[in-house]
């Protein structure tokens, strides 16, 4: 009877523990606009990557493929489906430049793309994982110089325009 007790602690607390409530990521997002470029870090829970690209077909893990170039595609196309940066109402090109999986489960995806015009607004549509986990919600901090602006991104909410003058 303790045996089988102390069984179903461990299954409910196994459980219990890999489980959580909350999906989020989070996007650094800097515009240098002397050389018309976008340095962008995402980050995310490694296992919801994970869990999303399973669901796609792909049951590749991202620890060990950083640097297979095909994987990267893969990785870029979906990042890019959840990630999107206009200037001035032209999307940028955005490349998956690598990623690293780190040990305490979260893994970050280093992005760049560029701009030709002077940059007056920024489009940020930001629905990376929502599709997978409705839970999923978003931050992306973008910085033009010294300023900082932090923008937050829902299910219900999943893009955002500024003026770049704003910052």
């Amino acid at each position: 009877m303790l045996r089988t007790v102390g069984f179903i602690l461990i299954l409910f607390y196994s459980f219990s523990a890999s489980a959580h409530e909350y999906f989020f990521s989070f996007a650094e997002i800097e515009v240098d606009e002397m050389n018309h470029k976008l340095e962008i870090t995402l980050s995310a829970t490694t296992h919801d990557v994970e869990m999303t690209l399973l669901s796609s077909g792909t049951s590749e893990k991202l620890s060990g493929n950083e640097n297979d170039s095909l994987f990267l595609l893969k990785m870029q196309e979906l990042i890019c489906k959840g990630l999107i940066v206009g200037i001035n109402s032209v999307t940028c090109q955005l490349e998956l430049e690598g990623f690293e999986v780190q040990l305490n489960g979260i893994t970050h995806f280093y992005l760049s793309g560029t701009f030709t015009d002077e940059a007056h607004s920024l489009m940020l549509r930001y629905d990376f994982l929502m599709d997978h986990f409705p839970q999923q919600q978003n931050k992306a901090t973008v910085i033009k110089g010294a300023v900082k602006r932090t923008l937050e991104f829902l299910p219900s909410r999943k893009e955002i325009a500024v003026k770049i003058s704003e910052f």
